[in-house]
């Protein structure tokens, strides 16, 4: 199934009632029609009246409800802390947190009490460790930066050593879960500029690669800074593309997000009016 045009606009808020130019934008962002053009008041209100969407049927709410109890017995599946991990982070990426607030809660609970070995120089254990302290202090747990300690004093130690055999996908965690930095966190800072100046020598080196494409856009921005759902839509379509991608996870996605779309059309209608 395809996803419908993203709605780019969607957390827009006004304090005053929108101008023409402001409301012919948040219609083509409905319409995924991205070249602004004028529109009289007239003909954006029928514009907005057009807009509708099967999504905001009921049958999409009893197709959800079950897909969530699948969901939900996956997380009783994840008995491995790192397979627990991800899954809360992928559930974060596809724009599900909400609907599994309680899950997501009590699995954090049970891994924040769980006492953790320091990372070694291996990238599972970076990689695993990252996730933990980027996921942890994301919905703030207190946990610390000394977890990294021991692999971050073999690199300072030997800052021209090659870290490439690292896998790419545990850099790339750390450098995310170093922007959660708190002040005075000197380990997590330094993190921060060692692992971007490694990752930044990877992509300028493989500028035509995915991975490299990837990585450009990762080290833009920091997740957490993002607007939430135009990185959703971007998550869905990069999950599609996965070898091994989640069936039930990505279909409660699509859903959800249409469904999200739908609502946003409803309140543009009666701006709109």
């Amino acid at each position: 199934d395809s996803l419908p045009p993203l709605l780019t606009h969607h957390l827009l808020v006004f304090t005053v009632p929108p101008n023409t130019v402001q409301l012919s934008w948040i219609v083509q962002a409905f319409r995924g029609d991205l070249q602004t053009t004028s529109l009289t008041f007239g003909n954006m209100i029928t514009c907005a009246q057009s807009l509708q969407s099967e999504y905001a049927e009921e049958k999409y709410e009893t197709q959800v409800g079950k897909l969530k109890e699948e969901v939900a017995w996956m997380f009783v599946e994840a008995v491995d802390q790192l397979a627990k991990l991800e899954l809360i982070d992928n559930i974060q990426k596809l724009g599900l947190a909400n609907l599994f607030e309680e899950q997501i809660k009590e699995s954090l609970d049970t891994i924040v009490s769980t006492k953790n070995k320091k990372p070694s120089i291996e990238d599972e254990d970076l990689y695993a460790t990252a996730l933990r302290l980027r996921l942890l202090r994301q919905h703030g747990y207190g946990v610390s930066q000394d977890m990294f300690r021991g692999f971050m004093d073999i690199a300072m130690e030997k800052p021209h050593m090659e870290y490439t055999h690292l896998n790419v996908k545990a850099m790339l965690e750390l450098f995310e879960a170093s922007h959660l930095a708190l002040e005075g966190e000197k380990m997590l800072d330094d993190a921060k500029v060692f692992f971007a100046g490694i990752l930044k020598n990877i992509i300028s080196s493989n500028s035509n690669d995915k991975l490299a494409k990837q990585l450009a856009h990762a080290m833009e921005l920091p997740l957490h800074w993002r607007v939430q759902w135009y990185e959703v839509r971007q998550h869905i379509l990069a999950h599609e593309q996965e070898d091994k991608p989640n069936s039930i996870l990505l279909e409660l996605a699509k859903i959800n997000f249409n469904m999200v779309q739908a609502t946003h059309q409803k309140d543009l209608m009666g701006i709109a009016r």
